[in-house]
């Protein structure tokens, strides 16, 4: 993204740094600082980021279980359609607890204390943080190529061991695809003023005889995104026109096409909640590229971070979809709540005892 050496706007030095600026030799010796963003900016930041991923993984460790241990026993739940829908949401939802369960708490990590910055840790966190968003639009992709190509015309609809070799393919290109631009990372000095500096982790455009991002961004989000949406839009007119029909006298056809209606439409809200966080944080990385604006270091930060953030918001989005669509999943989760919830009285009341 920008070079490794970089002079900012100037900044108010923490009072715990203040001591320095009157020792003559700071002029030949500059002092590093830690990110100087505001500790409490900082800690908000992180206490919000903490709240989502903690909402998200439960919620979506709770949907990954009730799918695991759901029993298909009747004709309807072994359709095709069913067991492909369950595949996706199963995937979906491993992605989105792992990246609350990892990248969220190295990001925290990475914020609050001065670990991370440079070298090899930098590389391993900018490749969490990489990973799985990289997976879950793999396996949009996925989704709404089988969703597309099942309700035109002449439908065509891929087996279960056809959709499971895809998820998994989907899998391994992005684990081994993320590399790339996770190598192009360190830690890149950066001048506050003529007297202090700190290190962050970014990217080094040096690495490659080429910026990195101007090529995996396009081929990795913005193109897939784009094919995405299209087939988004083509799939809710499709959902739009088949709601209009005539209900079957079949009450077995007739509850499929209904669950087929439901299960579309829940795939499609996902697909949204996933591309539009991520449209925030790749358009701040575009206007960075192309505008460069000139901001403070801790404004700067701070816009990076939070752009960067709104992305983990489709984790909890998704979780809350879920919810929402499903009636059997609502269930469940009540039924894990109520049995959940008297636990709790006991041990409270053992503890206050």
């Amino acid at each position: 993204m920008e070079s490794n050496n970089i002079t900012w706007l100037p900044v108010n030095v923490s009072e715990n740094n203040s001591s320095y600026l009157n020792n003559h030799t700071e002029a030949m010796y500059p002092v590093y600082i830690f990110t100087p963003a505001g500790v409490t900016a900082k800690s908000v930041l992180c206490s919000i980021l903490l709240a989502v991923g903690g909402v998200g993984f439960l919620g979506n460790c709770l949907i990954f279980y009730f799918l695991c241990q759901k029993t298909t026993r009747t004709p309807f739940q072994r359709s095709r359609f069913m067991r492909n829908l369950n595949l996706y949401i199963r995937s979906l939802s491993l992605s989105d607890l792992l990246s609350c369960l990892v990248s969220l708490p190295l990001l925290c990590i990475q914020i609050s204390f001065d670990v991370f910055q440079s070298g090899w840790p930098c590389k391993i966190v900018r490749y969490f943080h990489f990973i799985f968003p990289a997976i879950t639009m793999n396996n949009l992709v996925v989704i709404n190529v089988e969703k597309y190509l099942s309700t035109r015309k002449f439908p065509r609809t891929f087996s279960t061991a056809t959709v499971r070799k895809m998820i998994i393919s989907a899998w391994v290109l992005g684990i081994f695809v993320m590399v790339i631009p996770a190598a192009a990372y360190d830690g890149s000095k950066v001048d506050l003023n003529q007297t202090h500096f700190t290190v962050i982790c970014r990217n080094d455009q040096n690495f490659y005889p080429f910026k990195i991002t101007l090529v995996i961004f396009p081929i990795q989000y913005i193109f897939p995104s784009v094919v995405v949406i299209y087939m988004n839009v083509c799939l809710i007119r499709t959902v739009w026109f088949r709601g209009k029909r005539k209900v079957d006298n079949n009450a077995f056809k007739a509850k499929l096409t209904t669950t087929r209606i439901k299960g579309t439409s829940l795939l499609i809200a996902v697909t949204f909640a996933f591309t539009i966080p991520y449209l925030f944080f790749v358009t701040n990385v575009a206007y960075t590229q192309i505008a460069e604006p000139q901001r403070g270091f801790a404004t700067d930060f701070l816009v990076r971070y939070a752009a960067g953030a709104t992305a983990y918001c489709s984790s909890l989005i998704n979780f809350m979809i879920y919810f929402a669509q499903m009636k059997d999943f609502r269930e469940f989760s009540k039924k894990v709540f109520l049995k959940f919830l008297p636990s709790l009285g006991q041990n409270a009341s053992r503890s206050s005892s």
